[in-house]
């Protein structure tokens, strides 16, 4: 009677190996995602761009041109602080409820850092922001327009 050994080839071990390593390699590679991901998410975080977007959603959600150009402020989730203001007047291009804004935002870090101070011009679209004189004159003056141009042959 012959006794057996109950032992592992090297082929099994080999084969155990490879799944050890390769299942080594992907959970490395996934926590090194991570990693990054949190340094990514912290270098973003002090970013004054979605602090500025907000601002500026502020300002355009403001039913007075009034309350548009005397600004506001508010504090970050971070704590710190966003004062924006702006100068609106109506468009050079003679067009009912039109203006060119030029804003000024200003972020000043929790952490006592430097203050970034950003300023951009646009032209956007508010009849809430007209004088209805205004807005009358300038109409009447594209009727007059309209009616030069078709009255032409």
């Amino acid at each position: 009677m012959t006794t057996m050994r109950r032992a592992f080839t090297i082929l099994e071990v080999l084969i155990a190996l490879a799944i050890f390593a390769y299942a080594a390699v992907m959970l490395t590679s996934g926590y090194l995602n991570v990693l990054n991901s949190y340094d990514h998410v912290k270098a973003n975080l002090n970013s004054p761009a979605e602090d500025i977007q907000f601002a500026r959603a502020q300002m355009l959600n403001t039913t007075s041109i009034a309350t548009a150009m005397q600004g506001g402020q508010y504090q970050t989730a971070e704590g710190g602080n966003v004062t924006w203001s702006a100068d609106v007047e109506p468009s050079t291009l003679g067009v009912p409820d039109l203006f060119d804004v030029t804003a000024s935002y200003t972020v000043a870090p929790a952490t006592g850092g430097d203050a970034v101070t950003t300023t951009e011009s646009f032209r956007v679209l508010r009849p809430t922001w007209s004088v209805a004189s205004d807005r009358k004159t300038l109409q009447q003056a594209d009727q007059q327009r309209i009616q030069a141009l078709q009255s032409q042959p």
